[in-house]
């Protein structure tokens, strides 16, 4: 007698339950291998260290390969879109972001810090309406930080870029690594790694501590890894 076996027209299996964030750990090409926590950090890690060297075709493979993600794909657009002064898209990304936020309540500060740099570029650029309404209608209505917005409509009477710059201690788009440094310390590093987890080559040997486990990675300079768990 034949069993019958149900099916919803697909042979694959569920998702595997170290799915997290939408972050997989997935499997390797080829292979059924699911990669524990602890390894899939280490791929991330050395990728994110691959990419600022440049090595993108390197990253690429070593991701195609170990099914691994860098980063959340709605993290990496946000990064793209901040980096890029795309404040409209940016704030459609955090949005869109809420639900993976460690303390939801971050949302607000995020937000904050966003309009902020908006607001400062409009201003360096000598677009004064612009920023007028930035303040009023996007910053005030926030209620967040109520002194510090006080302290950036003053900033209104600068003449040029250069004294918006001075005064607010600012350095003009480039502070846009910065707003993502500290964008970062809000999403959790299955979301978006933080930067530079490898440290400088001067160092002979570095310890990372694993967040999510008991495992501890040591990295020496030429780039060999053990792994304890």
């Amino acid at each position: 007698m034949q069993t019958q076996q149900a099916t919803n027209g697909s042979n694959q299996a569920p998702p595997h339950p170290s799915v997290k964030n939408g972050v997989s750990n997935g499997t390797s090409n080829g292979h059924d291998h699911v990669y524990s926590q602890s390894n899939e950090d280490i791929v991330r890690i050395i990728g994110q260290h691959l990419t600022s060297m440049g090595l993108t075709k390197s990253v690429s493979t070593l991701m195609e390969e170990s099914g691994c993600r860098m980063d959340h794909p709605v993290a990496s657009r946000f990064r793209d879109h901040v980096m890029e002064g795309d404040w409209t898209n940016a704030n459609i990304d955090l949005q869109q972001l809420k639900g993976l936020l460690e303390w939801p309540e971050s949302l607000v500060e995020m937000q904050f810090h966003l309009l902020e740099q908006k607001y400062l570029e409009q201003l360096e650029e000598g677009n004064v309406i612009e920023a007028l309404s930035t303040l009023r209608h996007e910053l005030t209505p926030l209620n967040h930080k109520t002194a510090r917005v006080h302290q950036l409509s003053g900033y209104i009477m600068c003449a040029t870029g250069d004294q918006v710059r001075e005064q607010a201690g600012w350095r003009g788009k480039e502070s846009r690594v910065d707003l993502m440094e500290v964008l970062q310390q809000f999403l959790p590093a299955s979301v978006m790694l933080p930067n530079d987890l490898l440290p400088k080559p001067t160092t002979a040997v570095w310890i990372v501590h694993a967040k999510r486990s008991s495992a501890f990675f040591v990295f020496s300079i030429d780039f060999q890894i053990c792994v304890s768990e």
